[in-house]
């Protein structure tokens, strides 16, 4: 913290901020300076508390993570069948960010920008991955067993292609992809699942 300056702001108001900007713009592009700016800090504070722009971003991605698991939680266990919930899920990704939120995903950006380049960033997207998975595989054995899916649907590819095809459709929103063509890969997938069976 810099000489003078008292511990005003909140850790979490300032990881809430500096998320929107990383969904926003990605890490490269996102200036030190207009990061400081934009969060209200000082550079010793973010030194201080944070260590680094890096270390701050790794809290905006574990941060986001946890918001985005939750969103997916609520949307998997609606009051309707889960099968249905799972529908409606892909078909509400396909449709696009709420207004004023970034297009997109942050952890999609963050696996796009670095690839396998930083090794701490790429295992928080891998797990974010998995954890999407093993809720989706849940919704899935829920769906199976009530009555919605044939029983020899393969949960544990099918769980990983949903969860692709989700990131795909982040990836098409980024690029501004027209709606109806994403809407399109939903419908897709939601078709598909039935035949994804093992024998």
């Amino acid at each position: 913290m810099s000489a003078g300056r008292p511990r005003s702001f909140e850790e979490q108001e300032v990881i809430t901020r500096a998320t929107d900007l990383f969904w926003r713009q990605g890490y490269e592009a996102t200036g030190l300076t207009q990061l400081l700016q934009h969060i209200n800090m000082a550079r010793q504070s973010l030194y201080n508390v944070f260590g680094e722009k890096r270390g701050l971003y790794l809290k905006c991605l574990e941060y986001y993570s946890q918001m985005d698991l939750e969103r997916l939680d609520q949307r998997l266990s609606s009051s309707q069948s889960a099968y249905d919930s799972l529908c409606d899920c892909l078909l509400t990704f396909a449709a696009g960010p709420p207004a004023g939120e970034p297009a997109g995903c942050l952890i999609v950006h963050a696996a796009c920008e670095f690839g396998r380049s930083d090794s701490e960033i790429g295992s928080i997207v891998q797990n974010h991955w998995n954890a999407m998975a093993a809720r989706i595989g849940r919704s899935l054995e829920n769906s199976i067993a009530g009555g919605d899916l044939p029983a020899g649907v393969n949960v544990l590819q099918t769980s990983r292609a949903l969860t692709h095809t989700i990131t795909a459709i982040c990836v098409m929103q980024r690029a501004g992809v027209p709606a109806d063509e994403m809407h399109q890969v939903a419908n897709a997938a939601i078709e598909g699942i039935a035949v994804n069976t093992s024998f």
